[in-house]
């Protein structure tokens, strides 16, 4: 199923006798009389006589129908869906009725709510809402882009996460979810878990997400617009990011708890399919917890998030600590190596691809050069390259 591009209904839905107040050739007043409840009518064909009209008027009287349709009583509304309504409709009234957690709940019952109405539901629905649609297997392997949505988003419970993925994985679908084949891997290295488990994972999870829920129901940015002066901007947010250093001491998991529980020790106690799922939909100080992980499938999970951005990148670029498979991927995105600062940043990571490096050197500044050709922690064929192209800038 799919919502067509034309959202009108056909008049011949309506009866006979409603047909003559909403068709084309119907006097204004007529149709305000109609708008306004004047007419007498069944509640389901007032429902669609005042969609007709909406759909087949200006922007003016669509905006004056949406407010008397949102002013009917909430108990006929779900009467009404509860009975055969077009597909077109029952998308409509979850524009309407977005906040109305109990009538979304009828109208994604009705057989008539369309596939594509699940997935733009599933992005912002309620954790109720994602548990009931969660339970419409059918439609899920017929839909999985309600499957990808609903993964992503903060209110799912973790539980229930788990159970979908692997419902997918089961039947052979291919999400398109970043790091899937590692999400997959980490949901299935789970285990079979009993409802007590279940439980205490999901108020863990739902714990460690609240930052990230908080952002995602906001719809806030995370990324840091870049002024005049980029390479500073980038500068500052790497070094947020790099403040541990890696030869700083962690601190036991018992002090952490010790001390309140920091978010970060939250985050470790977390499984790994957690962690992936919070790598993928959680916030920039999740994943620069998370980007330490030791689990790889955990920072390939991080790296590969689709809310990472350039200043975001350069912070993790400037971690010695991470992985050779982390900074050949970092190394390779071209969107992130654009910057000069990720140029440098690369050339002086002693895990970053020999080749790699070699070919950034040309774009560096003699100053910097000259910072590379000083290094002792990178590669010897790097800073050898970087002192003979020093010697033919200084001719």
């Amino acid at each position: 199923m799919a919502l067509p591009e034309d959202r009108r209904i056909s008049i011949d839905l309506l009866p006979p006798p409603v047909q003559k107040f909403v068709s084309p050739s119907a006097p204004v007043r007529t149709k305000v009389m109609v708008v306004q409840g004047a007419i007498p009518m069944q509640p389901r064909d007032h429902l669609l006589a005042l969609y007709f009209l909406a759909t087949t008027n200006d922007e003016r009287v669509a905006t004056l129908i949406q407010g008397a349709v949102a002013q009917m009583p909430p108990e006929q509304i779900q009467q009404i869906v509860r009975n055969p309504l077009p597909n077109v409709v029952l998308d409509w009234l979850t524009t309407l009725f977005e906040a109305d957690e109990a009538l979304l709940g009828h109208i994604l019952r009705n057989p008539g709510a369309d596939a594509d109405t699940y997935v733009r539901l599933a992005k912002g629905a309620s954790e109720r809402l994602c548990d009931q649609i969660a339970r419409n297997e059918a439609l899920l392997l017929q839909s999985p882009k309600i499957i990808e949505r609903l993964y992503l988003n903060p209110n799912l419970r973790a539980s229930v996460a788990d159970r979908l993925i692997d419902l997918a994985a089961r039947n052979g679908l291919v999400l398109d979810i970043p790091c899937y084949a590692e999400v997959v891997e980490a949901v299935q290295g789970l285990g079979v878990l009993d409802a007590a488990s279940q439980a205490a994972q999901d108020a863990a999870f739902s714990e460690a997400a609240q930052d990230a829920k908080a952002v995602y129901l906001s719809g806030a940015a995370e990324d840091v617009p870049l002024g005049d002066d980029e390479d500073e901007a980038l500068d500052e947010v790497a070094a947020e990011l790099a403040e541990e250093a890696p030869s700083t001491p962690r601190r036991p998991a018992h002090q952490e708890e010790e001390q309140g529980g920091s978010a970060a020790a939250r985050i470790r106690h977390l499984n790994v399919a957690q962690k992936v799922r919070l790598a993928l939909m959680g916030t920039k100080a999740d994943r620069s917890v998370l980007i330490r992980d030791s689990n790889k499938v955990v920072t390939r999970a991080v790296i590969r998030s689709p809310a990472i951005n350039e200043s975001e990148a350069l912070g993790y670029a400037r971690l010695t600590s991470l992985s050779e498979e982390i900074v050949a991927f970092i190394a390779h995105k071209r969107q992130w190596t654009r910057r000069y600062p990720m140029k440098v940043a690369l050339v002086l990571h002693p895990k970053t691809p020999v080749s790699v490096s070699i070919q950034l050197l040309a774009h560096l500044r003699v100053s910097d050069l000259k910072m590379v050709a000083r290094s002792h922690s990178i590669p010897g064929a790097v800073t050898k390259e970087a002192k003979a192209m020093l010697k033919k800038r200084m001719k």
